[in-house]
């Protein structure tokens, strides 16, 4: 089996070569960032969609005790992408709202027809737990509450580096819990999240 790959310890080799040199990988070429490569299968508005959101990716981000610089690329994400949360529920048919559920910051997303009273669907979001508000990606939230018809709590968590360790999950415990109180089940409810979420 020439060119297969063995694989023991420190000792990898391709069979078949008695030397049990591997080669180098091919030099890099010139790369182009991914976000300005859309394909021709997509449409230009899509395509147009996927280049912007993926604009930035490339940026340097602060070091991990940077606590100051992950705060202003915090606020600076969350800024940009909140600033067209309320074209994005509507479009959806949705509303939403900022509150607080046993403490914890939440968007509360309503569509315009309320298929239950007694159920209700959890949302954690993505963003690596150091990236985004709730408000922020609220896409898939407003998806979910015109498509199933229950109101959706977004848990807008504390995000690292600020929170350290089990915060998160304690935060979003805390709110499943507080709807339980609420009198809403678990068989009456739903969890789900986003990437990180």
């Amino acid at each position: 089996c020439a060119g297969l790959l063995v694989a023991c310890g420190d000792d990898a080799k391709e069979s078949g070569d008695p030397t049990g040199k591997i080669p180098a990988p091919p030099a890099a070429q010139e790369t182009t960032p991914l976000w300005a490569s859309v394909p021709e299968t997509i449409s230009p508005g899509w395509g147009a969609f996927f280049s912007k959101k993926g604009q930035g990716r490339e940026t340097p981000m602060p070091a991990p005790d940077d606590i100051e610089g992950w705060k202003a690329v915090q606020a600076a994400n969350d800024e940009a992408k909140e600033a067209a949360a309320d074209e994005k529920a509507a479009a959806f048919g949705v509303t939403y709202k900022e509150s607080e559920i046993a403490g914890i910051p939440v968007v509360e997303v309503t569509p315009s027809e309320l298929a239950s009273t007694d159920k209700i669907a959890v949302y954690t979001h993505g963003g690596a737990y150091v990236l985004n508000s709730a408000k922020a990606v609220i896409e898939s939230a407003r998806v979910v509450a015109a498509e199933t018809g229950l109101r959706v709590s977004a848990v807008d968590y504390s995000l690292a580096p600020h929170s350290k360790g089990q915060k998160t999950p304690v935060e979003v415990r805390r709110v499943v819990m507080a709807r339980a109180r609420q009198g809403f089940t678990p068989g009456g409810s739903g969890l789900y999240g986003g990437s990180a979420g």
